[in-house]
């Protein structure tokens, strides 16, 4: 429970990079992912919640290190900062709105 703790010291997962963008996660967590992506090895990990993009980087590169899969990631957010990658799609909106679940389910449906 440290790491989860030390929020109140001013240093968690806030300050988590991968490849110099934040990614706000907790590592621990980062290396569940890659562990789930590697055993199943999905065509589309969709991910709700840009925020800097680190996520969407990090789950990407995974994806370039397996030679498999893309991700399609969802903010309400657009910012203009966010890293770019062949294996990253990014759609602007609300995850739970129809357009955007619609959008989400003709790329999974390919």
């Amino acid at each position: 429970m440290l790491y989860y703790d030390s929020r109140m010291f001013g240093k968690t997962w806030v300050d988590t990079t991968f490849l110099g963008t934040k990614v706000e996660k907790c590592p621990l967590d980062l290396w569940i992912y890659q562990e789930i992506i590697h055993e199943i090895r999905p065509e589309i990990i969709v991910e709700c919640g840009t925020f800097l993009g680190g996520g969407a980087l990090y789950l990407a590169s995974i994806c370039d290190l397996l030679n498999h899969g893309q991700v399609v990631t969802i903010d309400i957010l657009d910012r203009k900062d966010k890293p770019q990658h062949s294996r990253i799609e990014y759609l602007l909106g609300s995850s739970t709105s129809p357009e955007i679940v619609e959008k989400v389910r003709a790329r999974v449906q390919g």
